[in-house]
C-alpha cells in the first residue's frame, strides 16, 4: 500500500486504491463526455453545412470562416476547362491502352520517335495524378468536402482505382533499357514492352467515362445513355484487341509448329505489312470469341490460349448482349410505361362501355399528357422532394405568375412562397369550362400555357386570357358565386390555388392578409365602376336602387347584386338599342319608299330640304303619316341629356288642317317630347300653331 501513499500534501497522488479507481472512473466519464461533445459539434457543423449547401458555393457565409483556410487548390469538375481536361486525359488513356499492346506485339522497330508522343502524354498524366489530390467530393450527408487532407486521403486510400494504381501505371519502366543501353554501349533502346504497364490505364479510362457521363447535362438524357453504351462497346473492342495482340506473339514464338494455327501462311513473310497481320489477328479473335469457327490449336500453349479465348468470348458477349438489350429498353422506358398505362385505360373504357365520344376525349387527354409532359406526374414528383427543393422548384416555375396578381403585390416573400408551394397543376381540354357562372368560387387559376375566353351568361366575349394570366382571384376572399364563364379554347395547363389552402396562409400571415383584403376592396369598387360604365347606368343610381329595395350588396347565396344588376341593365339596354336600330332602319326604308312614290324625292334629306325652303306645302294627312312612322321610335329612345346636338328644325304649318287634326298630332308628340335617339328628335313648340321635328346632323 506504500506506493499509494502521498509523500507530500501537494503531490496530488491518490492515497488509496479506491481513490485511484475513482479518479479512473472520473477520467473515463470526462473522456466519454468530451467524445460526445465532439460528435455533437461535428453533427451541428455538418447540419450547418447542409443548410448552406442550398446556396451556390461561392455565396456561402460558412465558406470564408471554416472551409477557405483549409483549401490550397480546388478542382471543380463542373467547369468547362475541367470537362475538356477530363476528355483529353480520357483520350490519352485510350491511346496507351490500345497502342502500347499493338506496338509491343506487331512493331519490331525500336524507334525513339515514339518518345516524342509518349513523353508529353506521360507528363499530362502525372499532372492529372496531382490534380486528383485536390478533387472535392461529397460525403454521406451530401456535403461538399474541400479540405485538402480529406481529399488527398480519399484519393490515396479509399478509391478503388486511386493513387497506387495510377503510380503503377506511370512507373517509368521504359527508361530502364534506355539507361542500361546508354551505360553499356552508348545506344539508347526504347522498347514498348517496358511500357505495358501503361495499358492498365484502360480501367482508369472506364472509370473516367463514368464521370464524363455524370457531367452530361440533363437535357441530353439520350446522350447520357449513349455514353453508357459506348462504355460497353469499348470493353468489347478492347477484348478483341488484346486477344489479337496476344495471338500474334504466340504463333511467332512457336513457328513452324504454329503454321496450322494461322489463317494465312503469308503472315510469316517479312514483307507482309504490319496492318495486315493485325487485321488477321482481329479477324481470328472475332471468329474464336464468337465460337463460330477458328483454327485448330496444335501445341499446349495454343490449346490453353484458345480455351481462355472461348471463355472470355462467352463472358463478354453474353454480358454485352444483356446490357445492350437493357440499354435499348431503357432508351424508351418512359414511353413503354406510358403505353402500358394507356392500354390499361383503354381496357377500362371498353369494359365500362363508355360512349365513343367520351372515349375519344379521354384518349386525346392522355395523348396531350404525353406530348406536353412525357406522361410524368408533376404533383407526385414535387411531393417526393424535400421542402427546400419544393420551394425552389415551385418558385422557378410559378413565382412570376403569382407576383403579377394584384392581390399579392404588397405581400411578403414568405407569403408568396406559401402560395407558390400550394399551387396544384391541372390540364383542361379544349371547350371545357374552367369556371362556370353561378357555381361557388373555391379556386383561383393561373394559366401556365394555353388560352381561355371569359364570356357572359349570354355568350358575350368579355376578354381573352393567355399564358401568364390569372382568373378567379376574388373568390378566394369573398364567398361569392362566379359571375362569368371561363372556357378553354385549346389545351390549357393551369395551376390551381384552393380556398382552404389560401385561408390557412392568410391566418399564418395576418399582416399580409390585411393588405390582401384592402387591395380586394379597392378592386371591387373599381370593378363596380367599370360594370356601371359598361352598362350605361350611372354608378350612384345603381347604389340608390339597391338601397331603395333594402338589399345588401351580397345576398345569402353569394351573388354580388351590384355586378348582377349592372350586368342585367347593360344587357337589357343593349337589347332595347338593337330593337330601336332595327325599327329605325325599317321606318327609314318605309319613309324613303313613301317619299319616292308621292313626291319623287331620292332621300328623306331632300324631302326635308324642300320643306324648309317652302317648296312643299304638305297637309295634315301628310304630317300625320310622318308622325305615325316616328312614333314608336321616339317612345323606345333613351332620355335626352343636356348638350345634345339638336340639329336643324323643320317646321310643319298646321293652319291648313282642321283643329281636330292639329290636336291629334300635338297630343301624339306631347307625350314623347322628352325622349330622343341618335337619329330623330321630336318635340312641340311652346306656343300652339306649329309642330317642330328635327333630324340630328
Amino acid at each position: 500500500m506504500g506506493i499509494f501513499k502521498n509523500p507530500s500534501s501537494s503531490s496530488g497522488y491518490p492515497n488509496t486504491l479506491g481513490e485511484l479507481l475513482s479518479r479512473k472512473d472520473e477520467y473515463t466519464l470526462r473522456k466519454r463526455n468530451d467524445e460526445e461533445a465532439r460528435k455533437e459539434a461535428e453533427k451541428n457543423e455538418q447540419l450547418a453545412e447542409l443548410e448552406e449547401a442550398k446556396l451556390p458555393f461561392y455565396k456561402r457565409p460558412f465558406y470564408k470562416k471554416h472551409i477557405k483556410p483549409k483549401i490550397l487548390f480546388i478542382v471543380d469538375r463542373n467547369r468547362w476547362f475541367n470537362k475538356m481536361w477530363m476528355l483529353m486525359i480520357f483520350c490519352i488513356e485510350l491511346y496507351n491502352s490500345f497502342l502500347i499492346p499493338y506496338r509491343s506485339a506487331f512493331d519490331y522497330e525500336n524507334s525513339m520517335y515514339w518518345y516524342l508522343a509518349d513523353a508529353p502524354f506521360d507528363f499530362l498524366l502525372w499532372v492529372d495524378v496531382v490534380m486528383n489530390f485536390f478533387y472535392p467530393y461529397r460525403d454521406q450527408m451530401n456535403i461538399l468536402v474541400t479540405d485538402f487532407k480529406k481529399t488527398a486521403r480519399r484519393y490515396v486510400f479509399k478509391e478503388k482505382i486511386g493513387f497506387f494504381a495510377d503510380f503503377v501505371c506511370l512507373c517509368l519502366l521504359d527508361w530502364i533499357p534506355v539507361a542500361i543501353g546508354a551505360a553499356t554501349n552508348g545506344s539508347m533502346t526504347y522498347s514498348p514492352v517496358w511500357r505495358l504497364n501503361r495499358a492498365l490505364f484502360f480501367f482508369r479510362a472506364l472509370k473516367r467515362l463514368t464521370r464524363i457521363e455524370a457531367l452530361v447535362p440533363d437535357r441530353f438524357a439520350v446522350l447520357s445513355k449513349m455514353v453508357k453504351l459506348l462504355n460497353f462497346v469499348i470493353i468489347v473492342v478492347m477484348s478483341v484487341h488484346i486477344v489479337a495482340c496476344c495471338w500474334f506473339p504466340i504463333i511467332m514464338s512457336e513457328y513452324p509448329d504454329s503454321q496450322v494455327f494461322t489463317l494465312s501462311a503469308s503472315i510469316f513473310e517479312p514483307t507482309t505489312s504490319t496492318l495486315y497481320k493485325y487485321m488477321l489477328g482481329v479477324y481470328w479473335s472475332l471468329v474464336s470469341m464468337s465460337g463460330f469457327g477458328g483454327t485448330m490449336p496444335v501445341t499446349n500453349l495454343q490449346v490453353a490460349f484458345c480455351t481462355l479465348v472461348y471463355l472470355v468470348g462467352i463472358a463478354v458477349f453474353v454480358t454485352v448482349i444483356g446490357i445492350v438489350s437493357d440499354l435499348a429498353q431503357n432508351l424508351n422506358i418512359t414511353e413503354s410505361a406510358f403505353i402500358e398505362k394507356l392500354d390499361s385505360v383503354t381496357d377500362y373504357i371498353n369494359s365500362r362501355g363508355l360512349s365513343p365520344d367520351l372515349k375519344k376525349q379521354i384518349l386525346q387527354y392522355y395523348q396531350y399528357l404525353w406530348k406536353s409532359r412525357k406522361g410524368l406526374d408533376e404533383s407526385k414528383i414535387i411531393r417526393e422532394l424535400p421542402d427546400f427543393l419544393k420551394i425552389d422548384v415551385a418558385m422557378q416555375l410559378n413565382a412570376e405568375i403569382v407576383k403579377k396578381v394584384e392581390l399579392f403585390k404588397s405581400c411578403s416573400q414568405n407569403f408568396i412562397h406559401e402560395v407558390v408551394i400550394n399551387l396544384k397543376p391541372r390540364i383542361v381540354m379544349p371547350g371545357s369550362y374552367v369556371i362556370r357562372e353561378g357555381e361557388p368560387g373555391n379556386e383561383m387559376f393561373f394559366i401556365g400555357k394555353g388560352v381561355v375566353e371569359v364570356r357572359s351568361k349570354t355568350g358575350q366575349l368579355w376578354s381573352t386570357l393567355g399564358s401568364g394570366s390569372f382568373v378567379g382571384e376574388t373568390a378566394l376572399i369573398d364567398s361569392v358565386k362566379r359571375t362569368a364563364n371561363v372556357i378553354s379554347t385549346e389545351y390549357v395547363d393551369l395551376f390551381v390555388l384552393e380556398k382552404h389552402a389560401f385561408d390557412e396562409i392568410m391566418s399564418t400571415y395576418p399582416e399580409d392578409a390585411k393588405n390582401v383584403i384592402a387591395t380586394s376592396e379597392a378592386r371591387k369598387q373599381m370593378n363596380k365602376q367599370k360594370a356601371a360604365l359598361n352598362s350605361g347606368i350611372p354608378f350612384d343610381k345603381i347604389n340608390k336602387l339597391l338601397d331603395s329595395i333594402g338589399c345588401s350588396y351580397v345576398d345569402i347565396e353569394g351573388h354580388d347584386l351590384f355586378l348582377s344588376l349592372a350586368t342585367l341593365l347593360g344587357e337589357q339596354r343593349n337589347i332595347v338599342q338593337r330593337h330601336i336600330e332595327d325599327y329605325i332602319r325599317d321606318k327609314d326604308h318605309e319613309l324613303q319608299q313613301h317619299i319616292k312614290t308621292e313626291h319623287k324625292h331620292e332621300s328623306i334629306d331632300d324631302y326635308f330640304d324642300h320643306l324648309k325652303k317652302g317648296q312643299i306645302k304638305p297637309g295634315f294627312n301628310e304630317i300625320a303619316a310622318v308622325a305615325k312612322n316616328y312614333q314608336r321610335t321616339v317612345v323606345l329612345a333613351k332620355p335626352a341629356a343636356q348638350g345634345d346636338d339638336i340639329g336643324e328644325f323643320i317646321v310643319f304649318d298646321h293652319h291648313t288642317g282642321s283643329k281636330h287634326e292639329t290636336k291629334e298630332i300635338l297630343d301624339l308628340f306631347t307625350n314623347t317630347q322628352q325622349y330622343h335617339n341618335p337619329i330623330i328628335i321630336v318635340s312641340t313648340g311652346k306656343e300652339g300653331g306649329f309642330l317642330a321635328a328635327t333630324r340630328k346632323k
